[in-house]
């Protein structure tokens, strides 16, 4: 019963498609993808058209028959009514309702679920294959690294799906329209649910299970629309009707709320986000020097977009800023190198200023701020940084949060996303340098004048933009900074940790570790931190920049000024304390600074053997010393766990040296030894026996509470047990020293594995409010678990215990 057009052919297309991303494509592959695609064009260039309810097919199903395909089937009564509501749900024609309820009978008795709904899902997954096909047919050709002759034949392919006949309307404007109507879906969803709410129907578990379905469905088809529609401008076939069109729909959104979500209880992710790719390349394409355009036609629609009437249009300040920083952006890069002389050498200077004073408004009004929820709300919510989201807290204040959306963005999105604001950074340093300085300036005059008020701080709002931007995306971060030394991003960061106030380092160190993100890219950040790049001479020579010495002076100065601070007794420091000896509460500043320091040596010693090694062989500064001490000290918990990480990236590529060095230094910590007011660590052999025992226990006791602590600190017992690199497999030694802890109670590892099990994975986990934060408490004991008993080698100790081999000395 399955039609040329129907969900299996999308799906087998889909697959085809995928193969074809792989090197060595056999030629089968392709000429059968090539005929799929014949067959499929008329679907494509329909996109998501369906014919709505009309009487006629409604009375014609009343007649008890139906073709499909040729053949006619006698439908009885509750067919019909089935069919029926079928089409009330999807607002579909009746005979195409019947139909499609018709396919989905076969499947309806093994799946266990209706017929109805087995019909919804099918209707919602063949509109999404057909998206996801035409959005990787563009994709792939615009792919430059894709074969030449698949890309020109995939070229072919849009050429014939863009190809109207008559007088339909334009396939942009299809998509655009398309974009619309799912937005009124979503919205007619979102009164059935509110509706059956007040009838208390809403509990219905086959009611919910369509709605739910229905309303994802619906965002990700939205999402591949929007996708699809950013590479249509960037291949150059949208006019700027079609860009008008886009501002229009984004001059319409009165909140932020409905902007990103549809005003329902039901959680729906930002659904005008799906349209700022395909607005960056209109920016790009109709004000930059690179779209195509000239001067003339980009400084006419420059004095449009600044007139009076058009800003009085926007009901959002901050959407519009950000639309008014990246047209600033773009725009201002007619008036280098690629000026067309037609303006007088007076007038650009006063054009110049213009700009820098219109990009400085939409600043005010929350460019970056927007901009900053683009960069940071479109990336994966199942889990956030807790001290990344804390500076991204800080610096966002005119744009709401959002909540999290169980819908996430597509990699496929925030790729094409993060090229886009990607490109928008580099214009800006490019093209306005000198709102950059005077950004720079203005902070540093407001925080002489008066220290205790709140600044500007979108020069630290950029840098972190550009840290999300670059997360997880090393081969960009590598070709955009380290490959071109010479090159304006790797200036802007010399220029930007030069004489940099706290907020700045932080945002600063922020940035330097998201571009730093494998082993090539961390170890160029660890010798732009040593000085000894190719630029640390001549006319580039760095002065007064952030160094490896800086970051040490300042990591001791702050931890010793925190350990100077009246604390309460170590046994207890790890209990929520008073408020006056929390040092995040008294400088949040310097506490966010001291984490961004963390977080930067952490990613630099996990990717860089250099670094590591660097850290390990440094004469005077003693890493494992500091952190030991601040962990000790009144501190935040989520300093306390930063510490801990970075403890851990120490065992990276761990050796035996560096293993038991750590655990060395962990067991005097967790016996007092590092308590504030001592200079140095103590030994446990110093230390009684019986202090020892109750310092231990209050520590282990302390660091339950919470998520952030606990989580980072089984993290670093699991690196501590994790075999050494250097092992040959046989597992015939221990993790950790033999002696550990013998002067204080019976050697070994005990506490630590009861505190994991015991504490952590066996009471404190099940208390944790937040699903995701106990699922990933969790995760990590287990983690833990799996690694020690992985790494234990049972017959050891067969052999000892049946041989008369003395194993006193062994190592099991």
């Amino acid at each position: 019963m399955s039609e040329p057009n129907s969900l299996e052919s999308f799906q087998a297309l889909y697959t085809d498609l995928v193969a074809l991303l792989h090197p060595g494509v056999p030629e089968p592959l392709l000429e059968r993808t090539s005929a799929q695609l014949e067959v499929l064009l008329p679907d494509f260039r329909n996109l998501l058209d369906k014919a709505a309810r009309n009487e006629q097919s409604r009375q014609s199903l009343a007649t008890g028959k139906l073709d499909v395909a040729g053949t006619e089937y006698q439908i009885n009564e509750q067919f019909q009514q089935d069919a029926l509501q079928l089409a009330d749900d999807l607002n579909l024609d009746e005979r195409e309702a019947a139909r499609l309820f018709l396919q989905s009978q076969d499947e309806a008795e093994p799946s266990g679920r209706p017929a109805r709904t087995i019909s919804i899902i099918r209707f919602h997954q063949r509109r999404k294959f057909l998206l996801d096909c035409l959005r990787m047919i563009l994709q792939q050709a615009d792919d430059e690294e894709q074969d030449e002759g698949l890309r020109i034949g995939l070229g072919g392919v849009i050429s014939s799906i863009l190809l109207q006949q008559g007088s339909s309307p334009r396939f942009v404007q299809k998509c655009l329209s398309s974009m619309a109507d799912i937005k009124s879906w979503l919205q007619g969803l979102t009164d059935k649910f509110n509706g059956a709410s007040i009838l208390g129907q809403e509990q219905q578990p086959e009611f919910l299970e369509i709605i739910e379905f229905q309303r994802a469905s619906l965002v990700m088809q939205h999402e591949s629309l929007g996708t699809i529609l950013h590479y249509l401008v960037k291949q150059n076939h949208s006019t700027l009707e079609d860009f008008e069109l886009v501002l229009d729909t984004l001059k319409k959104a009165d909140k932020y709320d409905n902007l990103l979500r549809e005003r329902t209880s039901l959680k729906c992710p930002p659904s005008a986000f799906h349209y700022f790719p395909a607005l960056a390349r209109y920016v790009v394409r109709f004000g930059g020097s690179e779209g195509g355009g000239t001067m003339a036609e980009a400084r006419n629609l420059n004095n449009r977009f600044f007139t009076q009437n058009d800003q009085n249009t926007w009901t959002l300040p901050y959407v519009h800023a950000a639309f008014r920083s990246w047209w600033l952006a773009e725009y201002s890069g007619w008036y280098g190198e690629n000026s067309d002389g037609s303006i007088a050498e007076n007038q650009l200077e006063d054009e110049i200023r213009q700009r820098s004073r219109q990009f400085t408004e939409a600043l005010k009004e929350g460019a970056f701020d927007f901009l900053l929820c683009l960069s940071a709300d479109s990336k994966s919510n199942e889990w956030h940084d807790p001290a990344r989201q804390g500076l991204r807290q800080w610096l966002q204040r005119k744009t709401p949060l959002i909540l999290p959306s169980p819908v996430p963005y597509s990699d496929s999105f925030q790729d094409v996303l993060m090229v886009q604001l990607e490109a928008f950074i580099e214009a800006f340093i490019t093209n306005l340098p000198d709102v950059l300085r005077k950004l720079r300036t203005d902070e540093d005059e407001q925080r002489q004048l008066n220290k205790e008020h709140d600044h500007d701080l979108d020069l630290e709002r950029f840098l972190v933009i550009i840290s999300f931007v670059f997360e997880r995306r090393p081969k960009a971060a590598f070709n955009g900074f380290w490959d071109e030394r010479d090159g304006a991003l790797m200036g802007f960061v010399h220029w930007a940790s030069r004489r940099a106030s706290t907020p700045l380092v932080t945002a600063f160190c922020e940035m330097l570790q998201s571009i730093s993100e494998d082993e090539e890219c961390a170890t160029s950040a660890h010798e732009f931190l040593l000085d000894e790049g190719s630029q640390s001479s001549g006319k580039m020579r760095r002065t007064h920049s952030l160094s490896w010495n800086q970051i040490f002076k300042e990591l001791t100065f702050f931890s010793s000024k925190i350990r100077d601070r009246p604390a309460l007794p170590q046994t207890q420091t790890y209990r929520p304390g008073k408020p006056y000896s929390d040092f995040a509460e008294v400088e949040p500043e310097s506490s966010m600074m001291l984490e961004s320091y963390l977080r930067l040596i952490t990613r630099l010693c996990t990717e860089s053997g250099a670094a590591r090694l660097f850290l390990a062989q440094h004469p005077s500064f003693r890493i494992t010393d500091l952190l030991f001490q601040l962990a000790s000290s009144a501190i935040g918990p989520r300093l306390r766990a930063c510490a801990f990480t970075t403890l851990r990236s120490l065992l990276s590529h761990k050796n035996k040296e560096a293993g038991e060095y750590l655990w060395t230094a962990l067991d005097v910590w967790i016996s007092g030894g590092y308590a504030p007011g001592s200079a140095m660590p103590k030994t446990t052999s110093s230390t009684s026996v019986a202090s020892s025992a109750s310092a231990m226990s209050a520590i282990l006791r302390g660091l339950t509470s919470g998520f952030e602590e606990p989580n980072a600190f089984v993290q670093l017992l699991h690196a501590l047990v994790s075999p050494y690199e250097e092992e040959s497999g046989l597992r015939d030694g221990l993790p950790f020293p033999e002696t550990l802890g013998i002067s204080s109670r019976m050697p070994g590892i005990d506490p630590y594995i009861d505190y994991a099990l015991g504490q952590i994975f066996g009471s404190r986990a099940s208390e944790l409010g937040d699903v995701v934060q106990q699922r990933l408490i969790r995760l990590s004991c287990l983690d833990f678990v799996a690694t020690c008993l992985d790494s234990f080698n049972e017959n050891l100790v067969i052999f000892a215990s049946q041989s008369n081999v003395a194993s006193d000395g062994m190592d099991v």
